[in-house]
């Protein structure tokens, strides 16, 4: 059983790390608006959550390709799952924020994506800023949430309990 925890751990941890190391690398990076800028190059200077989300998940799985924030939700490199865990995607479909509307702030926001970091924080790129923020944050935290996995993290479990089924079976 190590061993599956040993693969499993091993691409979210790569891209806990990758995540972290990103969002240090382009801290100083511009906010991407799609509404606002069209079809404009996205590159390392300038991006939304979704194109956070590429960065990391290239470093990680290279034949990954770009997808918007709603394409995730959709894409067959991801299926959702009921708890997240570290690696997975954090999704915040569009909607109300309970927090805001407490505020009088009755704004439907976008879809919004990031990396679950741990049991309590996750990392992305908003509108402000990019970096580490607490499931506890208010704002966020009052948000509907959905976990994605990427698919290569079943699969290199499932080569790991195959391996370890070929050991009793051989």
């Amino acid at each position: 059983m190590a061993e599956i925890a040993t693969v499993m751990m091993g691409a979210r941890d790569k891209i806990v790390a990758k995540a972290k190391e990103l969002a240090i690398k382009y801290r100083d990076s511009a906010y991407y608006s799609p509404k606002k800028q069209g079809d404009a190059v996205r590159d390392t200077s300038n991006f939304d959550c979704s194109y956070f989300v590429y960065l990391v998940f290239v470093e990680v799985f290279s034949a990954y390709k770009y997808l918007n924030t709603a394409a995730i939700q959709t894409s067959p490199d991801f299926k959702k799952v009921d708890a997240g865990a570290p690696g997975d995607l954090i999704f915040f479909p569009a909607g109300q924020v309970p927090y805001a509307v407490k505020k009088k702030d009755n704004k439907v926001y976008p879809n919004h994506v990031g990396v679950l970091l741990d049991a309590h924080s996750w990392v992305g790129r908003q509108s402000s800023s990019l970096g580490i923020v607490l499931l506890s944050n208010p704002w966020w935290g009052s948000r509907t949430t959905e976990y994605y996995r990427h698919v290569k993290i079943d699969a290199a479990q499932a080569r790991a309990n195959g391996s370890n089924l070929r050991k009793y079976f051989a």
